[in-house]
């Protein structure tokens, strides 16, 4: 099981030039709502188009502090 590093709480810029504060609450919920019986996120580079190729799948997530870390699954060797 390794978990790898997606996301940090913190403020940053979004895409339309707004600056958003996450906070690691707000990653929790994350963790704790993350199902994926409901639905399996996709492992992509950048941030996906919604026909992106996948290259792994989300298995679970993790709050390691303030850092969101994902167990990937299914994952593509190449």
């Amino acid at each position: 099981m390794q978990l790898i590093e997606i996301f940090k709480a913190g403020n940053r810029t979004d895409a339309n030039g707004v600056e958003v504060e996450t906070p690691p609450a707000d990653l929790q919920q994350a963790v704790d709502a993350y199902n994926i019986n409901f639905h399996e996120s996709p492992a992509v580079i950048g941030h996906p188009k919604h026909n992106a190729p996948a290259y792994g799948w989300v298995k679970r997530l993790e709050l390691d502090g303030d850092v969101l870390k994902a167990e990937f699954d299914q994952i593509d060797p190449e």
